[in-house]
């Protein structure tokens, strides 16, 4: 194909049970629009989340995000605010803002995630299939967030005296709480400052490289 043609997206309909499903970090999804079939303007996720369950804070760099709530009452931060929120609300994150959610509720949760531009589905993809494999660590987590300019922020949190404090528990690779808690082999949690960085940018009105 020539690389100057530029594919053109196709109309599509596509139901939940026609996907498969994957499991990144433990998390029940679907990709009911992968990067491909929008040419890569969009990815759309549906997801589920057990009581208690979501990501921790984590900034998308190259991305804008948005949440619609079909069930259940989720906890959201988004850029240090927080409410909690149930169905039929939506919720739009732009790239460089921290965010974070969990499931509040006492049953699954389930909502869309758009992604634009796409990509978020292939990063879904990859970490579903480390772990199934057994083979997802925190140096290739790294390196997925790297590639997807993704990064998360729990690995430290501000002390009282204003430093860094880590947190200092690594943990098996089995579960969302845990993944995201795990350091690289040189003993480094990858890439928090990042977070940092991108509240600072925000805050000043500065983009976030």
């Amino acid at each position: 194909m020539d690389p100057r043609i530029v594919p053109l997206p196709r109309p599509l309909i596509t139901e939940p049970e026609q996907v498969p499903a994957i499991k990144p970090f433990n998390m029940q999804m679907k990709v009911l629009l992968t990067t491909e079939d929008t040419a890569g303007a969009v990815s759309v996720i549906m997801a589920w989340h057990k009581p208690g369950e979501g990501p921790p804070d984590h900034v998308h760099f190259d991305q804008e995000e948005t949440f619609f709530i079909v069930d259940g009452r989720y906890e959201l931060t988004i850029d240090g605010q927080t409410s909690i929120d149930g169905p039929g609300t939506l919720v739009f994150i732009p790239r460089n803002i921290v965010h974070s959610f969990k499931n509040v509720g006492e049953t699954s949760a389930c909502m869309l995630d758009w992604t634009l531009p796409g990509g978020q589905d292939r990063y879904f993809k990859k970490i579903s299939e480390l772990a199934a494999g057994g083979s997802l660590t925190g140096d290739k987590l790294a390196e997925l967030n790297k590639e997807h300019n993704t990064t998360f922020c729990s690995a430290r949190r501000p002390a009282a005296d204003g430093r860094r404090e880590r947190i200092s528990s690594p943990a098996p690779m089995d579960t969302i709480d845990n993944v995201f808690s795990v350091r690289s082999h040189d003993g480094r949690f990858p890439s928090s400052e990042c977070c940092y960085r991108a509240r600072e940018a925000n805050s000043s009105g500065r983009v976030s490289a």
